[in-house]
């Protein structure tokens, strides 16, 4: 069962999703907690309930980031040597909502978790032979 409400994640995330839209990202929020922190007995319950409520928003912000295309960030042209690179940006440090439920998580849990990927193309190389 959920620690926290649409309201009260609504309270720190504005967005136009309705309370029943959001029972998806608290469900997830919900699980992660109770997995990875219900037995941390340095947690309190109250901030079990704002982990929660702060990794929800995060699940939030990381679904109308991908909704509005803003889940990949590009470059290219790094050093004029012509490459181009991609990575995702989805990862739990990704967010002011995620970097909060880890500052909130005094066991150090959820900062191991997430860890973003990186893929480096390289395109025009020149022939150095």
């Amino acid at each position: 069962m959920p620690r926290v409400t649409a309201t009260e994640v609504k309270e720190i995330i504005s967005t136009k999703l309705s309370g029943s839209q959001l029972d998806p990202f608290i469900t997830i929020a919900n699980q992660m907690v109770t997995s990875l922190l219900a037995a941390k007995t340095s947690l309190t319950d109250e901030i079990r309930k704002e982990i929660e409520r702060w990794l929800s928003a995060h699940y939030v912000a990381i679904y109308e980031n991908m909704e509005a295309g803003r889940g990949v960030i590009s470059f290219s042209g790094i050093g004029g040597a012509g490459n181009k690179g991609t990575f995702s940006s989805v990862g739990i440090k990704n967010t002011t909502y995620g970097q909060t439920a880890i500052e909130l998580d005094i066991t150090g849990t959820l900062a191991t978790i997430g860890r973003q990927s990186a893929s480096i193309s390289i395109i025009n190389v020149p022939d150095l032979s």
